[in-house]
C-alpha cells in the first residue's frame, strides 16, 4: 500500500486509468487487503503474546472490523463536517460563484490536517482499548468513506478529493515513509539477514510468495474486466509482488517480546530451547519482512512509475 498509493494517484494525475482499468481496481482492493492484512498480523500476534483465552481472541475478530467500520463512518462524518465549516469560512467570488485559489489552496491543506488528525484518534483509541486491529480497520473506514461520498457530491467536492488524496500522498512521501523505514531500519541488523541459515530460508519464502500472488493477481482480479494482457501484467506485478511496507511496522514485535520475556527471568537462568527457538523463528520473521522490502519496494517503484505511462490507457 506505501508503495502502490503513491504510485497510482500520480498516474491517475497524469490522466492515466482514471475510471476503467487496473488503477481504480487496486485501490479499491486495497481499501480491503491492507486493513485485513493487519487485524490478521495483530490478531496472530495477540494469540501469542496474549494471556486471554484464544476463543476470545478468536470472538473478538468480527467485533473489531464491525465496531472499528461504524467508528470509521463516525470519523468520517467528523471529517466532513469539519471541512465543510472550513469551506463555509470564505465567501464565493461575484459572478463566478466559486471560490479564490488561495482559499481552495487553504482548504486543501486543512482537509489534510483534519483527515490526519481524526485518522490518529480512530487508530489510536483502538490501541488503547486493546483492539489495534479494530483500529486499522476504523482509519481505513475514514479513508474509504470520504472517497466514495465526495465522490458522489459533484465536482467541487470530487476537486477537493482528488487534492486531499495529492496531500496525504506529500505527506507520506514527506514524512511518513521516511519515519516508518528509519524507525523498522534501526533495529534490523543486516548480518542476520544475509547470513547462511536465514538467507536461503527466507529467500525461498518471498520467490514463493511473490510466484503465487503475482499469477493470482494477473487472471482472477481482473476477470470480466476486459483489461488487456498488458494491463493484467501490470496489475498483477504492481499489487502481487510482496512489497511488505505494512508488515515492516510491525515486524520487531515478535522480537521486543521475546526479549522482553527473557529479560524477565531470574538472574544467571539459562535460556531454556523453547525460548531460544521462540526467539530465533522472531529474527527469521523479522529477517524476511526486511527482504521483501530491500527487493521488492525498488522494483515495484519502478515498474509502477515507468511501466505505467508505457501499458496504461490515458483518458
Amino acid at each position: 500500500a506505501a508503495v502502490l498509493v503513491p504510485g497510482v494517484l500520480l498516474l491517475q494525475a497524469d490522466g492515466y486509468s482514471r475510471s476503467t482499468g487496473p488503477l481504480p481496481l487496486m485501490l479499491a482492493t486495497l481499501g480491503i487487503e491492507t486493513p485485513f492484512g493487519i487485524w490478521a498480523v495483530n490478531f496472530l500476534y495477540g494469540l501469542i503474546s496474549s494471556d486471554k483465552d484464544i476463543g476470545f481472541e478468536a470472538g473478538m475478530g468480527p467485533v473489531q472490523i464491525v465496531g472499528g467500520a461504524i467508528v470509521g463512518l463516525v470519523g468520517a462524518a467528523m471529517v466532513h463536517l469539519f471541512v465543510l465549516l472550513v469551506r463555509n469560512e470564505a465567501e464565493r467570488l461575484p459572478g463566478t460563484g466559486q471560490y479564490t485559489e488561495a482559499h481552495l489552496q487553504y482548504l486543501k491543506w486543512m482537509a489534510v490536517f483534519i483527515a490526519l488528525v481524526i485518522g490518529h484518534a480512530v487508530l489510536f483509541l483502538g490501541y488503547q482499548i486493546e483492539m489495534a486491529g479494530g483500529g486499522v480497520v476504523a482509519v481505513t473506514t475514514v479513508g474509504f468513506a470520504i472517497s466514495h461520498s465526495w465522490g458522489k457530491l459533484g465536482d467541487e467536492w470530487l476537486d477537493l478529493k482528488k487534492n486531499l488524496a495529492m496531500g496525504l500522498a506529500s505527506v507520506w512521501d514527506i514524512a511518513a515513509m521516511p519515519y516508518l523505514f528509519s524507525i523498522a531500519g534501526s533495529k534490523v541488523v543486516l548480518a542476520k539477514v544475509f547470513n547462511r541459515d536465514m538467507f536461503p530460508k527466507a529467500l525461498l519464502v518471498f520467490v514463493v510468495a511473490s510466484f503465487s500472488r503475482v499469477i493470482y493477481t494477473i487472471f482472477v482480479p481482473s476477470i470480466g474486466l476486459g483489461f488487456t494482457w498488458g494491463e493484467k501484467l501490470f496489475h498483477g506485478l504492481a499489487v502481487g509482488f510482496p512489497k511488505a511496507t505494512v508488515q515492516i511496522a510491525m515486524a520487531s514485535n515478535p522480537v521486543d517480546y521475546i526479549t522482553k520475556k527473557i529479560a524477565a527471568l531470574p538472574a544467571n537462568t539459562t535460556i531454556s530451547e523453547e525460548l531460544q527457538h521462540e526467539l530465533d523463528m522472531a529474527n527469521m520473521f523479522q529477517a524476511t519482512i526486511v527482504l521483501f522490502v530491500l527487493i521488492a519496494v525498488p522494483i515495484s517503484s519502478i515498474w509502477i512509475t515507468r511501466g505505467g505511462p508505457m501499458i496504461l490507457k490515458r483518458e
